[in-house]
C-alpha cells in the first residue's frame, strides 16, 4: 500500500474513531443555557496549553518546517496513532476506509463549460490527477471519451515539482482562458 493512501486512510479512520471516542464527553466543549440566559447555546473557548504557557510558548509552531514544529508534530502523531491502533474497531475501519478510498466505483463529478463537461479524475494510474474534459452527450454514456486538458502528473514530472491541483477559475461564455490553482507540496 502506498504511503499517501496509508496516511489518508488513518487519517480519515482517525476522525472518524476520535469522534465517536469523544462523542459521549462533550462537557468541556459546550455550555448548556442557563436559566437567566434564554438565548440559543454557547459555546466556551478550550484553551489546549499548559497552566502556565502562553500562545508565544508555542510560536515556533509557525515555523512549519522548522526542526522545532516537525519533532512536536510527529510526536502528536505517534501518540494519536498508538491511541487510534489500540481502538479494537481499528483494523476493521481502515480496512473499511481504505476500500472506499482505492475503489474503482468512483462517480466523475463534472462541471458544465460551454457545451462541455469538464473534469478533475485521480486514480492508480494518474496519483497527482488529470483535468479533463468531454461532451455532454458523451458523458452520459456508460463509457466516455475523455480528452486531457491538462495531467497534472506529468507536468510535475517535466517540472521537477510536487503539483498538487487546486482547481481552476475559466473566463465564461467561451471558456477558452482559465487559471489553474497549483500547490507545489514539498
Amino acid at each position: 500500500m502506498t504511503s499517501y493512501k496509508r496516511h489518508l486512510g488513518v487519517g480519515l479512520l482517525g476522525l472518524t474513531l476520535l469522534a465517536s471516542c469523544n462523542a459521549a464527553d462533550t462537557s468541556d466543549h459546550a455550555t448548556s443555557q442557563t436559566k437567566d440566559n434564554k438565548e440559543a447555546m454557547s459555546y466556551t473557548q478550550i484553551d489546549y496549553t499548559t497552566p502556565g504557557q502562553t500562545d508565544e510558548d508555542h510560536i515556533y509552531l509557525e515555523e512549519v518546517l522548522g526542526e522545532a514544529a516537525l519533532a512536536e508534530v510527529r510526536n502528536w502523531n505517534e501518540r494519536s496513532l498508538a491511541r487510534l491502533e489500540s481502538d479494537p474497531r481499528f483494523t476493521d475501519m481502515e480496512a473499511e476506509a481504505l476500500a472506499i478510498l482505492n475503489s474503482k466505483d468512483k462517480i466523475p463529478y463534472v462541471s458544465y463549460r460551454g457545451g462541455q463537461v469538464h473534469n478533475f479524475w485521480q486514480d492508480e494510474t494518474h496519483v497527482r490527477g488529470v483535468w479533463r474534459m468531454t461532451t455532454l452527450e458523451d458523458y452520459l454514456t456508460d463509457s466516455p471519451s475523455w480528452e486531457t486538458i491538462l495531467d497534472i502528473d506529468a507536468l510535475a514530472e517535466d517540472e521537477g515539482k510536487n503539483w498538487v491541483f487546486k482547481g481552476n477559475n475559466c473566463l465564461a461564455p467561451d471558456y477558452h482562458h482559465c487559471i489553474v490553482n497549483l500547490s507545489d507540496v514539498r
